[in-house]
C-alpha cells in the first residue's frame, strides 16, 4: 500500500511538472505569436497605407513564427498531438501496442538528442548576422536546441510516468 501511495507521489511530482512546463511554455508560444502577428499588421499597414515599408517586419515575423514553433512543440508533446499513425495500434493486443509505444519513445528521445546536438553545433558555428537587424543568427538559431531540450525533458517525464504507474493505472487515467 506505501508503495502505491510513494508510486502515486512520484507520478504526480513528473506530471504537475511536465504541466507546468506546458503552460509556460505555452505562455511564452502564445507572447511570440501575438508578436509575430502585431509585427505582420505593421509591416502591412506601414507598406499599403502609410507606402514606407518597414525593412525589417517580415524577417522579425518569420525569426518569431520559427520560435513558437520549436517552443511550441513541448506543448504538443505534452497533449500528446504530434501525428501519429494509429490504425494499427488499434487492432494489435494490449502488450504489444505497450512495447510498439515504448519503441517509438526511444526513437524519439534518439531524435531529440540529435537535434539538441546538431541544433547547438549550428547555433555556435554561426557567425550570420541577421540581414536587416543588427544582431547575431545565434539568437535565432538558438530556437532548435532549446525547444528540443524542453520537448526531450517533457517526454521523459511522460516516458518515467508510463514506467511507474501500472498498466491498470495508466488505463484509468487516460479515460
Amino acid at each position: 500500500m506505501q508503495q502505491s501511495a510513494a508510486r502515486n507521489t512520484i507520478v504526480a511530482v513528473f506530471a504537475s511538472t511536465g504541466r507546468w512546463l506546458a503552460i509556460s511554455t505555452g505562455a511564452v508560444t502564445a507572447i511570440l505569436l501575438f508578436g509575430m502577428f502585431a509585427i505582420v499588421i505593421l509591416g502591412v499597414v506601414f507598406r499599403y497605407v502609410i507606402q514606407a515599408p518597414l525593412q525589417w517586419t517580415e524577417e522579425m515575423a518569420r525569426f518569431l513564427m520559427l520560435w513558437s514553433g520549436f517552443i511550441g512543440m513541448n506543448v504538443a508533446m505534452y497533449h500528446r498531438q504530434h501525428l501519429a499513425i494509429d490504425s494499427l495500434l488499434v487492432i494489435l493486443p494490449g502488450w504489444l501496442t505497450r512495447i510498439l509505444g515504448y519503441i517509438c519513445d526511444v526513437l524519439i528521445l534518439y531524435f531529440l538528442i540529435i537535434l539538441i546536438n546538431r541544433g547547438y553545433a549550428m547555433t555556435t558555428r554561426t557567425m550570420m548576422q541577421a540581414s536587416s537587424m543588427e544582431f547575431s543568427m545565434y539568437w535565432i538559431y538558438m530556437a532548435v536546441p532549446l525547444g528540443a531540450l524542453l520537448t526531450l525533458i517533457q517526454h521523459v517525464l511522460q516516458i518515467l510516468c508510463k514506467l511507474i504507474q501500472p498498466p491498470a493505472a495508466q488505463a484509468a487515467a487516460s479515460a
